[in-house]
């Protein structure tokens, strides 16, 4: 299966271009180009709806890292109904090499975002990444793990996505 724009007699080192936004909604902004080879992105997706049973699974992991190194440079959440708690979800990166820990026990990947009051409906917030570029860099086996700080009461609809670059 080729990529858009893929040419396979240059293989890996073929581009993908990508325009963001649409024609037809100019409101959302200037379109812009993404030049990237295709298999260099991954995005990771993460249902995060705890209306069900919001004492469970408050702490765990999220993902395992299966390239020998991806950094993460983004991490964005949205959900259609905020905790009615006062709670934060933390991430955190679990070396490989100290496992097997508690999820909260890794480094911390981004300053903890407060999902109650610090979200709006409908409405994708980023998380503020680390500086600490060693911390962002996942090994192969490295986990991405999450910590909400309590019970995220009637949170619903809810979605982390984790965006990485494979080196």
């Amino acid at each position: 299966m080729l990529f858009r724009n893929e040419n396979p007699i240059l293989g890996d080192g073929t581009l993908v271009q990508e325009l963001s936004g649409a024609a037809a909604y100019p409101a959302a902004g200037n379109p812009l180009f993404n030049t990237y080879k295709p298999i260099t992105r991954e995005i990771v997706s993460i249902p995060m709806s705890i209306v069900t049973d919001p004492t469970a699974d408050i702490v765990g992991p999220l993902f395992i890292n299966p390239w020998y190194h991806a950094t993460l440079v983004k991490a964005s959440f949205m959900c259609v109904t905020a905790s009615s708690a006062s709670v934060t979800l933390s991430l955190y990166n679990v070396p490989y090499a100290s496992q097997p820990e508690a999820a909260t026990s890794g480094n911390l990947l981004a300053t903890a975002l407060n999902v109650d009051s610090g979200v709006s409906a409908n409405t994708q917030i980023q998380f503020t990444l680390t500086t600490t570029t060693a911390y962002l860099t996942l090994g192969s086996g490295d986990v991405v793990s999450y910590s909400f700080s309590a019970a995220p009461t009637a949170l619903s609809g809810a979605l982390l996505q984790l965006e990485f670059i494979r080196a």
